[in-house]
């Protein structure tokens, strides 16, 4: 009977300890994917900034030019692989998006014209496709532009204008936690990490 009493408790310890082991494996795993990510999205975070003011350097980079052209998107995208390639040498996969948002001219200040957008995009990858999927409503970029003169170290001349927009999103296919790709299940964008920088540009 003593036994038998000892053989059930010993088995039951054995489960007990097997759910505990279990759950601590979890939990360390979780730490670990959340870590990961985090350090991920750092690395995302940094490529971004790196982009955006590159991008901003209108008078630096662009002779002044205000408007954006397929060719900034390959220049940027360019410099995107080599921010993004692994110690293996494959480059992360990854979609780029740089939008525009420009003003018309007027000699007053208010009320403020509507913004003209123009987006360009590398090709779409599961998840990412802001060619169709809007990223951030113009008002909210229309409201970061600035009413002034322009420099004067500059080429551009004449009457106070309202500066022109940049925003990039940058999107890397799988840089999420697994943890939440499992919660986001079927939903691809999920998956996907995300990071949207804009500014006005350094005339």
């Amino acid at each position: 009977m003593f036994l038998g009493k000892l053989k059930n408790e010993n088995g039951s310890s054995s489960i007990e300890f097997a759910g505990y082991f279990f759950i601590f494996v979890l939990m360390s795993w979780f730490m670990i994917d959340m870590s990961s990510s985090v350090v991920r999205k750092g690395q995302l975070e940094r490529v971004s900034n790196s982009l955006i003011s590159i991008l901003r350097e209108r008078n630096a980079f662009y002779n002044g030019r205000m408007n954006i052209t397929n060719a900034d998107l390959t220049q940027l995208n360019g410099i995107a692989n080599v921010l993004l390639t692994n110690s293996d040498g494959t480059i992360q996969p990854h979609q780029l998006t740089i939008r525009a948002v420009t003003f018309a001219p007027q000699p007053i200040q208010f009320p403020q014209p509507p913004g003209t957008v123009i987006t360009l995009s590398t090709d779409a990858i599961a998840g990412c496709n802001f060619r169709t999927d809007p990223t951030t409503p113009i008002a909210q970029l229309s409201a970061l532009s600035s009413w002034g003169l322009p420099p004067v170290t500059t080429t551009r001349t004449g009457a106070a204008f309202w500066y022109p927009v940049y925003e990039i999103t940058l999107c890397v296919a799988g840089a999420n936690s697994f943890f939440q790709q499992f919660i986001g299940g079927a939903n691809q964008n999920m998956a996907n990490l995300t990071i949207r920088n804009a500014a006005i540009p350094r005339l």
